[in-house]
């Protein structure tokens, strides 16, 4: 069953790794959207970031980044209501800044939540949300998230009251 109520916040977080230049342990992937207050951010060690795109050029990953923090604006700002979504799913555009140990830079991108199986025709109602960044001081950098959203698992995101 669809959720009744309005898609306020996500959180996601893939378990922690060893660092190769320190003891202290931080996640994979940390990411938090913030649909009321229109915000994306996004924690990630470099290495598993690349691995996520799948198509990587090679030399993305050979960068010396080890981790990454982006911290987004996602226009339109409100909670999404899931029932609305249409067959095209939903396209929200992002910007905001990337920050690594080379410093600051700009980035701009998209965020689209689509029903799980949409293209393949098994639809349900689990979603998908699919994070689109791309740097714009790196030619053609891009970085690709995606993680589902289980409408059983509530643990994971909030719904307004």
């Amino acid at each position: 069953m669809t959720p009744q109520f309005p898609l306020m916040k996500v959180t996601y977080m893939v378990p922690s790794s060893t660092l190769r230049s320190s003891s202290k342990r931080l996640p994979l992937l940390s990411l938090t959207l913030d649909f009321n207050n229109g915000s994306l951010n996004l924690d990630a060690d470099w290495q598993y970031l690349m691995q996520l795109n799948g198509h990587s050029k090679r030399e993305w990953f050979t960068r010396s980044r080890e981790r990454v923090q982006i911290a987004m604006n996602i226009r339109g700002n409100q909670p999404v209501d899931l029932a609305e979504i249409t067959e095209e799913g939903l396209l929200l555009p992002l910007d905001g800044i990337l920050n690594d140990h080379y410093g600051a830079a700009s980035c701009t991108g998209l965020l689209v939540i689509d029903t799980v199986g949409m293209y393949s025709g098994a639809v349900n109602n689990d979603w998908d949300i699919s994070i689109y960044l791309y740097d714009r001081q790196q030619n053609n950098m891009e970085f690709k998230v995606k993680v589902p959203l289980l409408t059983g698992a509530t643990n994971f995101f909030e719904y307004a009251n």
